[in-house]
């Protein structure tokens, strides 16, 4: 029987205060189109609060949209990757016209959710992490899987998103997309026990709790998928 996941959001953004411009999106498709290729999700932070940053999200947002469910293959992974070339060019296009200050403060993650089926995409300094029970000797273990790891490149402004990471998910798994300002607050061990003590509900109330008293007004965004 095909999963079917549940999606919880943590956003924190005080346009007024906030160091970075943050967002978290997830595609409301309608239903034949979700049970063709399923939900996509974007998680954005984009560092200062020049009033370009919303216009860019929102440009993303879209062509990866139009993009996704209009492509031609019907397969997600393939669906995805004419989304991403589609959103490229549309992108290039507006850093040769000049507007291009943001590129180097992008921090974003774009993904496709169908059934078992996952593909991501990032440009700049983003996590996803997945939390995911494994049998070993004296019994179930639940580890933090970092599917993108720390390591970033400078954005290529021809192709922003240039790579992809694919895999399958399973029954029980966590999958957790986040700005790097959450693992300032919660340690990455922090963010397991929290998941695992309750539902992602419960989760993402506790840490909205807990950084709702932060004085600096630091911008969070965050996406649990529960499969």
């Amino acid at each position: 029987m095909p999963l079917r996941q549940r999606f919880e959001t943590l956003l924190l953004y005080d346009p007024n205060h906030s160091p970075a411009t943050a967002n978290v999106w997830i595609a409301h498709p309608s239903p034949s189109e979700e049970q063709a290729l399923g939900k996509l999700v974007v998680v954005s932070s984009l560092e200062n609060t020049d009033r370009i940053n919303l216009d860019i999200i929102n440009l993303i947002q879209e062509e990866l949209r139009g993009g996704y469910y209009r492509a031609v293959d019907a397969k997600p992974e393939h669906a995805f990757e004419q989304a991403l070339n589609q959103t490229n060019r549309r992108l290039h296009r507006v850093i040769t016209d000049g507007v291009a200050d943001w590129v180097e403060r992008a921090n974003i993650l774009v993904a496709a959710v169908w059934r078992e089926t996952l593909v991501i995409s990032s440009v700049g300094t983003i996590h996803a992490f997945l939390l995911r029970r494994s049998l070993k000797q004296g019994g179930a273990v639940y580890q933090m899987h970092d599917l993108i790891g720390s390591e970033t490149s400078a954005p290529n402004p021809v192709r922003l998103f240039s790579h992809t990471i694919s895999g399958r998910l399973q029954v029980e798994d966590q999958l957790l997309i986040c700005t790097s300002s959450l693992l300032d607050y919660f340690s990455v061990e922090k963010l397991r026990r929290t998941l695992l003590e309750g539902n992602p509900s419960t989760a993402v109330h506790q840490w909205e709790a807990s950084l709702l008293g932060v004085e600096q007004r630091a911008s969070f965004a965050a996406v649990v998928v529960q499969a």
